[in-house]
C-alpha cells in the first residue's frame, strides 16, 4: 500500500514538473513571437515652446563663426590658409566656398596645395558658411505646431505651415519631398523610445532627425542634427508642449450694465430752511 501511494506520489509529481515546463516555454514563445515593442504614444497637437528651444538663427552663427576662425588660422588643414589648396582662407580654391570669392581668390600657402585660385563670382553656400540659402531655411525655421497621426510605428506629422511627412520607422529607404520639392530618400528606425530619421539636406550634407516624447507626455523633443563639411556638427534642439496637457484659461464673462429700471435714482437734496 506505502508503494502504491509513493508511486503515485512521484506520478503527480512528474506531471505537475511537465505541466510546469510547458507553461513556461509556452511564455517565451509568446514573448519571442512579438515583433516588435509598443512605440511611445506621439499623435496629437503639439505647440512650440520658444523658452525652452534652441535659438536656430544664434547655433547657426555660432558654427558658421567657428568654421571661419578654424580656415582662417589654417589649423584644421595642412596646406595654409585655403582649403583644400590654399587661398586665403577660401574653399576650395581661395577666397570663397566652393568657388572663391568675388573676383580672383588669394594666393595659397605654400605647402602641398600650391596656389590657390579662386574662381570668378561667389556661391550661395559661400555667403552661409557653407549652406544655401535652401538648406540655410530649413535649419533656421521653427515650426509653430506639429499635428502627428500616429499608426503603430509609422508616424504622419504635418506642420503649421502645411507641410506633410510620414516616417516609417522600419529601417528601410522611403522617397519624399524635401523643402525644394525634390525628391529625397529617408531612413527611419526606432531607437529605443526615439525614432530616428536619417537623410541628405540638399547639398549640405547629412541630415539626422530625432524626435521623442517626454516620459510625462506633456512634450515633444525634436533635435535636427546636420553634419556639414564646412561647419562641423550643427545641432538644433527644439522643445514642443502638448496642447492637449495644456490648462484652458475659462473667458470671464463680460460685465453686464444695469438696466434703466435697476439703476437706482439719485439721492434728492432736501431744501434748505
Amino acid at each position: 500500500m506505502k508503494n502504491k501511494l509513493a508511486s503515485s506520489a512521484v506520478l503527480i509529481l512528474q506531471l505537475a514538473l511537465v505541466c510546469l515546463v510547458a507553461a513556461l516555454g509556452g511564455s517565451a514563445s509568446i514573448v519571442l513571437g512579438d515583433d516588435k515593442p509598443a512605440a511611445p504614444h506621439f499623435a496629437g497637437q503639439w505647440t512650440f515652446n520658444a523658452n525652452q528651444s534652441d535659438n536656430a538663427n544664434d547655433k547657426i552663427n555660432e558654427a558658421e563663426q567657428n568654421s571661419r576662425l578654424a580656415r582662417n588660422s589654417g589649423g584644421t588643414n595642412p596646406n595654409g590658409g585655403g582649403y583644400p589648396s590654399g587661398g586665403g582662407g577660401g574653399y576650395p580654391g581661395g577666397g570663397g566656398y566652393p568657388g572663391g570669392g568675388v573676383g580672383m581668390g588669394g594666393m595659397g600657402g605654400m605647402g602641398r596645395g600650391g596656389m590657390g585660385r579662386g574662381g570668378m563670382g561667389r556661391s550661395p553656400a559661400a555667403q552661409n558658411g557653407g549652406l544655401n540659402g535652401e538648406d540655410m531655411e530649413t535649419m533656421s525655421t521653427d515650426p509653430k505646431t506639429f499635428a502627428i497621426t500616429q499608426d503603430g510605428q509609422q508616424l504622419s506629422i504635418t506642420d503649421d505651415a502645411g507641410r506633410a511627412r510620414t516616417l516609417y520607422g522600419d529601417g528601410k529607404k522611403h522617397k519624399e519631398d524635401d523643402s525644394g520639392g525634390q525628391k529625397t530618400t529617408v531612413k527611419s528606425h526606432w531607437d529605443g523610445d526615439r525614432l530616428v530619421a536619417e537623410s541628405k539636406l540638399g547639398h549640405s550634407g547629412k541630415l539626422t532627425e530625432t524626435y521623442e516624447v517626454s516620459p510625462d507626455g506633456k512634450q515633444l523633443f525634436y533635435t535636427s542634427k546636420l553634419d556639414n563639411s564646412s561647419i562641423g556638427i550643427l545641432s538644433i534642439r527644439r522643445v514642443y508642449d502638448n496642447a492637449a496637457a495644456q490648462p484652458q484659461q475659462q473667458a470671464q464673462p463680460p460685465a453686464q450694465q444695469q438696466s434703466p429700471a435697476q439703476q437706482q435714482p439719485p439721492a434728492q437734496q432736501q431744501p434748505q430752511q
